[in-house]
């Protein structure tokens, strides 16, 4: 699915974690916490977007991206410390699909 108007905001979010990744790079407990993050985006992306992309609305993908997976990670992982937020999430899941780890379309 092509989201053209997405782009711009996609790239900050994705530098925004990438920065957060380099920031933690040298931390066993944080690549750990991150690696167990990465894999929850992964298996609930598969599990509840990409069977509907290309039969749901982009708004309908929104939703289900920020239900699904954006606020679970950050109700489950946005502790402490390692102080996670949806913004970082969602660059995560854009980390993810730009490696073709998630797919956007069908």
């Amino acid at each position: 699915m092509r989201r053209p108007d997405k782009i711009p905001l996609a790239i900050r979010h994705k530098e925004l974690f990438v920065k957060f990744l380099t920031k933690y790079s040298l931390y066993g407990a944080a690549q750990e916490l991150l690696a167990l993050c990465l894999h929850r985006i992964h298996c609930e992306f598969e599990a509840h977007v990409h069977p509907v992309c290309g039969e749901a609305t982009v708004t309908k993908l929104d939703q289900i991206i920020s239900g699904q997976i954006i606020q679970k990670v950050v109700e489950e992982y946005g502790l402490g410390a390692f102080a996670l937020n949806h913004g970082l999430v969602l660059g995560m899941t854009y980390w993810l699909a730009e490696r073709c780890y998630v797919r956007w379309h069908a």
